[in-house]
């Protein structure tokens, strides 16, 4: 028990780190052409290996939406 309580600070800043991740995603991805570079660059981590073909394809569908929407919008 006291185990699993000293773990909660860790979870709590993981889950803050992981929501600051995502609202600086969230900002810098507003245009077609940075959702487009970090395609680019997500696609070059998965050749070299750097991610799994899971994450990649999570990666890259979010960021297709993220364009369609974009586009659609505009």
């Amino acid at each position: 028990m006291l185990i699993s309580i000293m773990s909660i600070p860790i979870k709590l800043a993981l889950q803050i780190l992981e929501k600051i991740r995502e609202e600086v995603d969230r900002e810098m991805l507003n245009t077609a052409e940075s959702i487009k570079k970090r395609m680019m660059e997500v696609q070059l981590m998965y050749e070299l290996k750097k991610i799994p073909e899971k994450e990649y394809r999570e990666i890259m569908k979010t960021l297709e939406n993220r364009l369609r929407r974009l586009e659609e919008a505009q």
